[in-house]
Order: structure tokens, then C-alpha cells, then sequence
């Protein structure tokens, strides 16, 4: 066969592409089987089902994505869904509150979906009255404290747990003893007259006493409202703001017993006062300055010296006001609670018992706490519940003034003895021999 110069070239050129080719097949990632790869795409299908709660409630509103893309739907007011999705894609189910879940499609185009509550996710949850709101949504002043960062405190009340946990509320003990109550501000100013205490609102209903009613573990989420919206709540009653409350309430699935019980002391800040002394101190003192000198005694009797001064050194069964009025404190706390229910029912019941002793003689603190927090279904539409609170407290305080009470010189008993009250006959008849009036 006889080739000419014209057919070699061709032959030549057509290798050397083919070589090109290839390298640039290998240099940019493609290859002959990817084209084929794009053909094996499965096609797109409708993806429908429902998103619903474990007591069956549709989750309207609930989104649906695929993941890793930007097509997204959202549930309707029956909790139905449809999205187009491929085969071996992934669809992520998310609601507020609950978990969210992944699920591969499959073949089947029907994917119903059961969501489970994720109890960690109440944070994002704040009560604003006539209901509930993302805090992200919320335009309001509102100030939120989980329950067991109230419990974790282990005060004898709520108030006194709450102290520097909220922004923009002033909590302030104005009495040491134990169960007293605290002044709470949060919008009102300071006065002499006027009311400035908040309103308590627990679990939808004010109440007319004071936060000690509420046994710190029931509590679930504490949040105080604190701008002039509340008042167009609670009107009036909520002009110096609105704290609050809501219990622990039950939930499906067996039933959680729960005990907790804590002990702790207390003592004073300050021993040894300096002014505080015994009369047999202040005579010690008074020899001590005598013989260094910071004390002259040169013109003064010393027969009457010598009277008073034993007056002082030899006083039997003195004893200093401070050591007398104080004490060590001790406080003692049970807390009994049991929680369960059933699809259609759910209950929640607690007992509590406190026993302060104050760090003062007499003074102390008695609570008793009773729940009960009762939900039920009553078929599809209706719900109704039962909320039980009962307390019962006894608080024992110092008849006398303190600051009485610590002015008062340590120089005799503070109740007389036989040895005392003779020696007081003693001292009066020593009285009458240096001429004193007689006792």
C-alpha cells in the first residue's frame, strides 16, 4: 500500500490528539465514566408524610430540609409535609423543642415522622404572660432563671436564691432572720409609703403572698417581666413588675421519685467584739494600765477603789452578751417529690419540710410544702388541669431590739444565781460600811 506524505501527517495529528486528550482527561478529573455516573442520577420523587408528637398533636409549622441543599418546606396546621427529594437523600425534621431527626429516602415516597421532646432546649422558651416565646423573638425586658440553678442555691426561699441572678432586679435582705422576707425592686422606685413589691404570677394565677409560698424544687423556669408591657397584662397590679412562676409538671412514662435533704450551719461573722468585754476583762484591763502606767489611781480612795474593782474582777457567772445571744446556726431541708403519667393523664406531687435555727437565741423558721400539679386530655380538643399549693409556716424572732440587747454592759449574769445573789449581798453590805447608799 502505498502511502503519501499528506496521509502520514493526518495519521499523525490524529494520535497526538487522541494523546492530548487523555492527558487532559486525567489533568482536569474527568473521565468517560463520569458521563455515565450523570446518567445514573436517580430521578427526583414527591416526598409527603406527617410530623406529629408522641401523644399523636399534628407540629404545625414543623420545617423539613434537604440537607445540604436550600429546598426546604414547612409542615400545615395538620402536621403535612411535601418536598421533592431524590433516593439516598437525607431530610432533616426540626420543631421547637423537640429533637431534630435525620432520615435517608428510600424507595418509599410516604415518610411519617414521630418527633421526641428535647427538655434541654427549654431555654429557649420564655413565658410572657398569656403564653410562651422563642427568646430570640421576645422585644420585651425579660429575665429568665432555670429551676435548678434556683435549687442548686439550697436558700431557704426563692427570693433569697435569686440574688444577683437577675439583671435589673435589686434583691435586698433587710433582715438577717432566717424566713424573713427580702425587698424585691424591679421597676418601682424606692418609698417610704408606697408599695414597691413586684406581683407574683404562679403558673398563670397571682397570688396575694410572697415568694416563701413556693417551695424552691418545684420550681421549673422563673421569669420576670420588666418593662411597662406587663401592664397591659396585669394592668395596675403589674405597675412595679411581674415575676413568674412556673411548677414542675409531670411527664409521660414511668414514674420518677425523687428525694433531696441537705444539712448546713451557720455562725457570726465577728467574735471577740472588742467593746464586749466581761466585767472580769474590764478589771484585768484596769490593773494592766495601773501597773504600766496609762492609768493613775494616786488620788482616788483606795478603799473605794479596792470596792470596785472587786466588784468587777470577783463577779461570779458572767457571762458576755455576745456569747449569750449568739449561737450556731444549723438548717435541715427534705424535699420529696413524684412525677409520672400517661398519654391522656400527667401528675406531678411534692412534699417539703425546712427547720432553720438562727444564729440569734430564739430565733428560727419552720416551712411546710404541699403540690400537686394534675393535666389531663379529655378527648381530642380539651384539656384540663388541677393546681394544689399548700404551705404553712412559723417563723420565732428576738423579743428585744438587737441593738439593745448588745448595748447592755457584760457585768453581771444574765440570770442571777445563788452564788450571785450573795455575792451582791456582799457588795451592799460593803456599801453601807464605806457610807454608800445601800442596794
Amino acid at each position: 500500500m502505498h502511502l503519501t506524505h499528506k496521509s502520514i501527517c493526518i495519521k499523525w495529528v490524529i494520535s497526538l490528539f487522541t494523546i492530548l486528550c487523555a492527558f487532559s482527561g486525567q489533568v482536569w478529573g474527568y473521565s468517560p465514566t463520569d458521563v455515565t455516573n450523570e446518567m445514573l442520577v436517580p430521578s427526583a420523587m414527591m416526598v409527603s408524610g406527617t410530623m406529629t408528637a408522641k401523644d399523636g398533636s399534628p407540629l404545625a409549622g414543623g420545617t423539613v430540609v434537604v440537607k445540604g441543599t436550600q429546598r426546604g418546606t414547612l409542615a400545615d396546621d395538620q402536621g403535612r409535609y411535601e418536598i421533592e427529594a431524590s433516593e439516598g437523600e437525607v431530610l432533616v425534621f426540626r420543631y421547637l423543642g423537640y429533637r431534630s431527626q435525620e432520615i435517608t429516602v428510600g424507595s418509599n415516597a410516604t415518610i411519617n415522622v414521630t418527633m421526641e421532646e428535647d427538655f434541654g432546649a427549654l431555654d429557649e422558651v420564655v413565658v410572657v404572660g398569656y403564653g410562651t416565646r422563642k427568646k430570640s423573638h421576645s422585644t420585651g425586658a425579660i429575665s429568665q432563671v432555670g429551676g435548678k440553678e434556683v435549687a442548686a442555691i439550697q436558700a431557704n426561699r426563692v427570693d433569697d436564691a435569686l440574688a444577683g441572678k437577675l439583671a435589673g432586679v435589686l434583691i435586698q435582705n433587710q433582715d438577717g432572720a432566717p424566713g424573713a422576707d427580702p425587698k424585691i425592686q424591679i421597676r418601682a422606685a424606692s418609698s417610704i409609703s408606697g408599695d414597691s413589691n413586684p406581683l407574683i404570677v404562679v403558673d398563670g394565677y397571682p397570688i396575694s403572698g410572697s415568694l416563701a409560698t413556693v417551695n424552691p424544687n418545684d420550681i421549673e423556669s422563673l421569669e420576670v417581666l420588666k418593662d411597662a408591657a406587663s401592664a397591659a397584662i396585669y394592668g395596675s397590679r403589674g405597675a412595679n413588675g411581674v415575676i413568674l412562676v412556673t411548677t414542675k409538671k409531670g411527664k409521660s412514662g414511668k414514674a420518677n421519685i425523687s428525694y433531696n435533704a441537705y444539712v448546713s450551719t451557720s455562725s457570726r461573722y465577728v467574735k471577740d467584739v472588742e467593746q464586749l468585754k466581761t466585767a472580769g476583762e474590764w478589771a484585768n484591763e484596769l490593773e494592766t494600765g495601773i501597773a504600766n502606767g496609762t492609768f493613775d489611781v494616786s488620788e482616788v480612795d483606795a478603799e473605794l477603789f479596792n470596792y470596785r474593782l472587786n466588784a468587777y474582777k470577783n463577779a461570779p457567772d458572767v457571762v458576755a452578751v455576745e456569747d449569750w445571744l449568739f449561737q450556731t446556726g444549723n438548717s435541715m431541708n427534705h424535699d420529696f417529690s413524684i412525677a409520672g403519667g400517661s398519654e391522656d393523664v400527667n401528675y406531678f406531687a411534692s412534699l417539703g419540710y425546712l427547720n432553720t435555727q438562727g444564729i440569734v437565741q430564739t430565733q428560727g423558721y419552720e416551712r411546710y410544702n404541699a403540690r400537686m400539679n394534675v393535666d389531663a386530655k379529655l378527648g381530642a380538643r380539651f384539656k384540663t388541669g388541677l393546681n394544689i399549693n399548700g404551705f404553712v409556716g412559723d417563723r420565732d424572732m428576738v423579743a428585744h431590739d438587737m441593738r439593745d440587747l448588745l448595748r447592755a454592759y457584760s457585768i453581771h449574769p444574765i440570770y442571777h444565781t445563788e452564788a450571785s445573789i450573795a455575792f451582791v449581798q456582799q457588795l451592799d453590805q460593803q456599801a453601807q460600811a464605806l457610807g454608800m447608799a445601800g442596794f
